[in-house]
């Protein structure tokens, strides 16, 4: 019954979820039914199609059951982005919500290469890859990119003292930040060392999302990104790059060939405007990369 409750909860969610307060109510509502004891594993279907095992203790998951949508913007600049043999990369794929709905919208001839570190959250995104039957076009690589070849401490944050078991980690940043979570050790590659086991279709787009890893994963992916030139749909976070003693502008600017522009969100949402100052970024925001000759697959949003 509380299961039933529960699935109808979200499918009423979904509809109402653009109305102003909507997204307290359905997070106060998610928090009552588990203290209820309805179980936290739901399937999310999202408004593209694609669907999700989620764990609704998860606050990087929770919002896509109750929205139908997850970073839409960025997932579709991903999408629309990719060109017939190209190849797109999820860095930090956690339980593949990106990784999915870009594979099942991928021109001709293209693959999706999704690496996870954490075998929870990599055994939860094959589990989704299945439940959409897209196994032939996305490729676990369950390991993580850094600078370097080596094993790492990897910290589970927020979502796992919540009591889920998938959800955001980060590479161990400080003793200070990383305080107070569990950790676990994980193993990390290159890109460039591993590049030649991937497709040999060039890199289309990268998207990479590793709490603030991102600086160390340039350096390790510097030559193939000059080769391929792809798009990069990154977040950028300051607090994790504080307490690492990185700028942001150094931690995205340094590997990266020097006529990339960078693009943000417009105030008008949905659409980008160029940026040269990372300090007038917010706290959390996502931002695109974008060599000179390919910003005409992004030029309708801007």
């Amino acid at each position: 019954m509380l299961s039933f409750l529960h699935d109808s909860f979200g499918s009423l969610s979904r509809m109402l979820w653009r109305i102003p307060g909507w997204h307290r109510a359905a997070r106060n509502g998610n928090q009552m039914l588990i203290s209820l004891g309805t179980k936290p594993l739901r399937i999310a279907p999202l408004n593209d199609g694609t669907k999700f095992i989620v764990d609704l203790r998860a606050h990087t998951e929770w919002h896509s059951f109750y929205s139908g949508q997850y970073d839409d913007l960025w997932v579709s600049i991903c999408k629309g982005s990719l060109r017939a043999g190209e190849l797109f990369l999820d860095v930090g794929g956690n339980i593949g919500i990106y990784s999915i709905r870009v594979a099942a919208n991928m021109p001709e001839g293209c693959r999706t290469y999704a690496f996870e570190p954490f075998p929870p959250n990599a055994d939860r995104l094959v589990e989704n890859v299945n439940l959409n039957d897209l196994g032939s076009k996305v490729v676990l690589m369950p390991f993580g990119l850094s600078d370097s070849k080596a094993e790492m401490t990897l910290t589970l944050r927020e979502d796992f003292q919540a009591g889920s078991k998938t959800g955001n980690a980060s590479i161990s940043i400080s003793e200070e930040t990383d305080s107070g979570f569990e950790q676990t050790i994980i193993r990390v590659d290159r890109l460039d060392d591993v590049r030649g086991s991937l497709d040999k279709g060039p890199i289309g787009i990268i998207k990479v999302d590793i709490e603030g890893h991102e600086d160390q994963f340039f350096r390790g992916g510097a030559t193939s990104i000059a080769t391929d030139r792809p798009i990069i749909v990154a977040e950028s976070c300051k607090h994790y790059y504080r307490a690492k003693g990185v700028t942001l502008q150094e931690a995205f600017t340094a590997s990266i060939p020097g006529d990339y522009v960078f693009y943000r969100e417009s105030e008008s949402k949905g659409k980008l405007v160029a940026f040269t100052d990372f300090e007038a970024l917010a706290e959390l925001e996502n931002i695109v990369l974008a060599p000179p000759e390919k910003l005409d697959r992004i030029a309708h949003l801007l």
